[in-house]
């Protein structure tokens, strides 16, 4: 795959203990939430969303965007299905996933940006300033 390398002026190493959190529980969405069943690329679907949307993904904010594309999608005469269906399956499982909304941060930006540039098919490891190493699976 291409390689990507990540500029440490961007500090997206350097999450806060809560969203390092947060992170890492959507970085593994199918061991945090098992009650949600993740197919193919979801699971890197929503940490993509996660990381680009944290500053508004509120229950509210959620139930309206499945608002506007379940009508469409239903005309169509099949079930929508799509992130913001699991990640309101995710709010009604766990409660305390639903203050995304107060997390605004440059960080969170900076990753995002990162991932913006890997392939959906490709495997991701992400060195922290902590020396610990972990792999980003689709």
């Amino acid at each position: 795959g291409s390689k990507v390398s990540l500029d440490y002026e961007l500090g997206a190493y350097d999450l806060t203990e809560a969203e390092a959190k947060i992170y890492d529980m959507f970085r593994n969405a199918d061991m945090h939430f098992p009650e949600v069943h993740l197919v193919g690329t979801e699971k890197l679907d929503i940490l993509r969303h996660i990381l680009r949307d944290a500053s508004v993904l509120t229950p509210d904010f959620v139930r309206q965007k499945i608002e506007e594309r379940k009508t469409k999608k239903e005309k169509s005469g099949r079930e929508y299905s799509s992130v913001y269906t699991k990640l309101m399956q995710i709010f009604e499982a766990y409660p305390e996933m639903r203050n995304l909304g107060e997390i605004q941060s440059s960080r969170y930006q900076a990753l995002r940006n990162v991932l913006a540039h890997i392939g959906k098919d490709e495997e991701v490891i992400v060195f922290t300033d902590k020396k610990r190493l972990f792999t980003l699976f689709q």
